[in-house]
């Protein structure tokens, strides 16, 4: 953003720390070197909870909650007995295709939520 401002002509200026102005090289240095660590900050912080997930599922202590009901599960494998596509129950449902084949099989978060059926393609 502050990129753009400047190709824009606009200047930043902080009051209570005029060393960070955009008008002048070092505020222009010390602005980007203060974005660069914050970037790396955040990287840094995604990294450590993806390890953090991926430890606690290994602990089966992580799961997403099913996003369909065991009744959405049932309907969704009548449309598919009367021809429905699976693309357009999805989308009466709210969920993407993903998350209705996965329901459909009764994997993750939907095993013994009703019986197992064969999915097709």
């Amino acid at each position: 953003m502050l990129r753009l401002f400047d190709e824009n002509g606009v200047a930043i200026e902080f009051i209570d720390s005029p060393n960070l102005s955009t008008t002048s090289p070092s505020g222009k240095f010390m602005i980007t070197v203060l974005a660069a660590v914050a970037e790396f900050e955040r990287s840094l912080i995604k990294e450590r909870q993806a390890e953090g997930i991926a430890i606690a599922r290994a602990r089966g202590k992580y799961a997403k909650a099913p996003r369909l009901t065991k009744d959405q599960v049932q309907t969704a494998h009548e449309l598919v007995d009367q021809g429905v596509p699976k693309s357009v129950i999805a989308r009466r449902l709210g969920v993407g295709r993903q998350t209705l084949y996965t329901a459909l099989r009764g994997d993750g978060a939907y095993a013994g939520l009703v019986d197992r059926q064969e999915v097709e393609g």
